[in-house]
This record gives C-alpha cells, structure tokens and sequence, in this order.
C-alpha cells in the first residue's frame, strides 16, 4: 500500500512534442504534463527554439526527400544540439515529481550515437 510505481517519462523532439509516456503517447503538448492527476507547467524558455529547430532544419528536409538522413547528419549540429536538449531536460526534470525517471532520447533521424540508450537526467548530466 502506498507504494508507488515507477513513472518514465522520455525526452525527444518529434515535430512538436518533446515529451512521451512508455506507450508512447506526446504528453507535454501545450506546455504542460499530467502525473498522478497533478498538471505540471513546462514552459520552458528555449523549448520551442529547439523544437523548432529540428523541427525545419531535420524533419522537413527528410520528410521532403530533400535530404537523406545520412546527409542530414553530415551537416546537423547534434552535439550542439543535444547540449541545449539536455539542458532543457535538466529543466524539465526539476520541475517533475521525484518519483518520476526522465530519460533523454535521440530522434529517430540521428544516427551520430552521441546519446547513449538510456540517458537518465539528473542534476549533472551532460555530453
């Protein structure tokens, strides 16, 4: 009793959503995320900088055939990228219950490796 289940939220930019739950389903859209019935504000400075980002510089020219993901990856930042994703998550996560594991993920577009499969974010984490 009382005892609370594991809650996993992941972190990555897909169009506009940035925040899914292990069935992946986007939570986080419109700025905020419900756990437990708690509604949890993120709006976050930065976010939708990002997002839009990835958003024309990733998704539209894949998705147009423009460029194929292994060009798109010649030329993308990632590094930079992920840096200010991870600090966004850093973000994120302060504003989470406790009980709640975030974990950073890479969309599907990047194939750089630099975030390794689960990349738990806490306080320190970094590139």
């Amino acid at each position: 009793e009382g005892f609370m289940k594991e809650y996993i939220l992941y972190m990555y930019p897909d169009c506009f959503d940035f925040l899914f739950d292990e069935e992946g389903d986007a939570d986080g859209a419109g700025g905020s995320v419900t756990v437990e019935n708690q509604e949890i504000n993120l709006s976050i400075s930065g976010v939708d900088s990002w997002l839009s980002e990835y958003m024309w510089q990733v998704c539209v020219p894949c998705e147009s055939g423009k460029l194929s993901r292994e060009e798109l990856n010649k030329t993308f930042n990632w590094k930079a990228f992920h840096q200010t994703g991870i600090e966004l998550a850093k973000e994120v996560k302060k504003r989470l219950p406790p009980y709640v594991t975030l974990i950073y993920k890479s969309p599907f577009e990047d194939i750089s490796e630099l975030i390794k499969p689960d990349f738990i974010i806490d306080e320190n984490s970094k590139l």
